[in-house]
């Protein structure tokens, strides 16, 4: 009975060491699986990262680009304006020499018509 009851026991401890290598092996299986998987998440958060910067730089590029249009904009719409001014001032000089010319003509009239008042008045 003692050998019976050594060979239930060897034949007990046998099966809890077949039980704890098939539990080892599914806990490794597990393990690996979890850390593929963790793996699996960290290369796509690398992934996504990696294109967000991508689309931060583009956006940049962007905006710096616009920056420039909207810069040599201003430069145009500067140098037009200036020349608008320009003109302007051309214009109104102009405008106040033919002024002065059309008063020193309008009194070289009025001079001119009271010489010949005057010329007719003196000559009866």
């Amino acid at each position: 009975m003692a050998t019976q009851n050594t060979s239930n026991n060897q034949d007990f401890f046998n099966d809890l060491q077949r039980h704890s290598a098939i539990q080892d092996a599914r806990i490794s299986n597990l393990e690996t699986k979890f850390e593929m998987f963790m793996q699996s998440m960290k290369d796509s958060n690398d992934k996504r990262d990696a294109e967000m910067r991508d689309r931060d730089n583009q956006r940049h590029a962007e905006i710096a680009e616009l920056r420039n249009s909207i810069k040599e904009i201003y430069q145009a719409t500067d140098a037009k304006v200036s020349k608008i001014e320009s003109k302007i001032d051309s214009m109104s000089s102009h405008i106040q020499i033919l002024a002065v010319t059309a008063v020193g003509g309008i009194i070289a009239a009025g001079i001119g018509i009271a010489a010949m008042v005057i010329s007719a008045l003196t000559k009866s």
